[in-house]
């Protein structure tokens, strides 16, 4: 075989070569996400059972879905404060809009119904306060709650507010403040004149709306309540 054989059947196996790897590519990046997908389903979170089965053994996927997730962009608590209560027309207000009612961001939804629920039990005032939001117009708190309690943990991570329902149910509310969400779970106890109330509860989008039970219950259990606290729970 000559010199200029032996080159030829090189350069064809190359080729060959090249060939299989493009194809194999091909099958291997065929069930991949595209970027318009991933940047969907990580804003809604809406996830199909193939797709998650997908990126849990793809590393090219677990790589995309990271750099999108770095790229994506969620309003401010203030900013979504401002949304619940109608003050509008700001220069963030369209970029809120896009985001909640077209993108359907599904943690800043979600944040937006807690807003909605701390609203109608009066204490939205409260998280208007902490979060020094401006813009505030005529916009007059509501009428308080019969019982309120509200602590910070030693952290200041968190902000728990125990209040009573018109139902007359102890409710606790906990918040993430602090520039970590890496809390997934809360410790409280609820102290009152003979005992005490311990429990656990999972924080998903960095807050939550706990129900602890009727007022009468608990205080026959525990005596008047004189104190709350809470703690990230240990990882």
């Amino acid at each position: 075989m000559t010199e200029r054989e032996v080159m030829r059947l090189m350069r064809a196996v190359h080729e060959l070569d090249v060939k299989e790897r493009e194809e194999r590519y091909v099958q291997e990046r065929a069930a991949c996400l595209s970027l318009p997908r991933l940047r969907t389903a990580l804003l809604r979170e809406d996830w199909t059972a193939t797709e998650r089965e997908h990126i849990g053994h793809c590393p090219y996927c677990q790589k995309a879905r990271e750099k999108v997730q770095r790229t994506l962009w969620h309003p401010e608590k203030a900013m979504l404060v401002n949304w619940t209560i109608g003050q509008r027309g700001g220069e963030d207000e369209e970029a809120v809009r896009v985001h909640l009612e077209e993108e359907r961001c599904s943690s800043c939804m979600a944040y937006v119904q807690y807003l909605e629920r701390v609203r109608t039990l009066g204490l939205l005032c409260h998280i208007i306060t902490r979060l020094q939001v401006s813009r505030l117009g005529t916009f007059a708190p509501e009428e308080q709650p019969p019982f309120l309690l509200e602590v910070q943990s030693d952290s200041g991570r968190l902000v728990a507010t125990l209040h009573e329902t018109p139902d007359h149910d102890l409710e606790l509310l906990i918040e993430v403040t602090g520039p970590s969400l890496l809390i997934s779970e809360v410790e409280f106890i609820i102290v009152g004149e003979q005992g005490e109330r311990v429990g656990t509860i999972a924080l998903r989008e960095g807050f939550v709306a706990h129900p602890i039970g009727q007022r009468a219950e608990v205080e026959k259990e525990i005596g008047e309540v004189r104190d709350l606290k809470v703690y990230p729970a240990p990882q």
